[in-house]
């Protein structure tokens, strides 16, 4: 019995989100940009953000070091290095601030199926004076099983994805890249 409950134990995945890994989509929209170099600087959550990550009382867990703004900067420094747009103390950099983090859990749809929603609003500063809002969300299905944490955790990542391709896809984004205003 007790190597049941034990073997039970250990397959029980985490709630724990991943390392982010670069996104390909995001990946094809960058290397559209020429004679580009980025920074990225402090990434902070707005003070009336909302925020809401719970499930079901348990914690989702992110990486050591990483609090919602710091993975989200992260990320966008990891999609810039990937593409070779990426260094530090350069003229052009980016911030940013979290307005917005949501985990909602929809309910049976139309197919029957159980899933959630990560929502996320943020916006983006260029050092050239340049700002845009980026809003993203990414649906997660779980079929007919009970919505878990970690299930959310491990949606979590490519919902960052998709909110970063969605901000290179704006043409905004491109007014954040030039050395003055005026490009």
């Amino acid at each position: 019995v007790a190597a049941v409950i034990c073997t039970a134990c250990q397959t029980v995945p985490s709630s724990h989100i991943s390392k982010y890994v670069s996104d390909p989509g995001a990946q094809e929209q960058l290397l559209l940009l020429e004679d580009v170099i980025l920074g990225v600087e402090t990434f902070t959550l707005d003070s009336r953000a909302f925020i809401n990550i719970q499930c079901g009382g348990e914690p989702i867990r992110f990486p050591p070091a990483n609090d919602i703004a710091e993975y989200i900067r992260g990320a966008i420094e990891t999609e810039l290095s990937v593409a070779g747009l990426y260094e530090q103390d350069v003229p052009v950099f980016i911030t940013g601030t979290v307005k917005r983090v949501e985990l909602k859990f929809d309910g049976r749809v139309s197919s029957g199926a159980i899933g959630g929603t990560w929502i996320f609003d943020i916006e983006l500063r260029s050092s050239n004076g340049r700002s845009m809002r980026v809003k993203a969300g990414r649906a997660y299905r779980t079929g007919f099983e009970v919505i878990s944490c970690p299930e959310a955790a491990r949606a979590f990542m490519p919902a960052v994805q998709k909110l970063i391709r969605t901000a290179v896809t704006q043409k905004e984004f491109r007014s954040l890249t030039r050395t003055n205003t005026a490009g």
